[in-house]
């Protein structure tokens, strides 16, 4: 039986053949990364939206929109990405999911432009949870 140094023995089963929870892992991360990647820039055709639903809010008011996701999105990458190693990538990165889930819900359900900005917040901090984890468990469901 051959051996790799991040995974451990390989089975007969990695003769090149995907197995169902394999696909399933694959589904899951492409998923759940392509929503935070998507989130971060989608918000921009929403902001005519945004001004003209919350009264009094000007152009620099929006940008806090798009920056503070990127904000808390990348000061807390490196952080999730070695907390992931630590206490399982597959626990952070469903709790990131629920964390951007959550933070997605007050967006839309938000009355004002701070409760937005607070969704947004959120949705950073899950997303800097989760996204580290779905490259790290590709990585080591899919060898060679």
């Amino acid at each position: 039986m051959e051996s790799s140094p991040m995974m451990g023995p390989l089975s007969s089963a990695d003769s090149g053949k995907i197995l169902p929870k394999q696909l399933l892992t694959l589904v899951v991360c492409c998923l759940a990364i392509s929503v935070i990647v998507i989130d971060f820039t989608i918000v921009i055709n929403a902001l005519p939206s945004i001004q003209a639903t919350f009264t009094g809010v000007s152009v620099k008011d929006l940008e806090w929109i798009t920056s503070l996701y990127g904000v808390v999105f990348g000061s807390f990458l490196l952080t999730w990405g070695k907390l992931g190693d630590e206490f399982g990538r597959k626990r952070i990165l469903m709790g990131g999911i629920a964390i951007f889930v959550v933070g997605s819900v007050i967006d839309g359900l938000s009355g004002n432009l701070a409760m937005m900005l607070v969704g947004r917040i959120i949705q950073g901090f899950g997303g800097a949870m989760a996204s580290p984890s779905t490259l790290s468990i590709l990585s080591t469901t899919f060898t060679g």
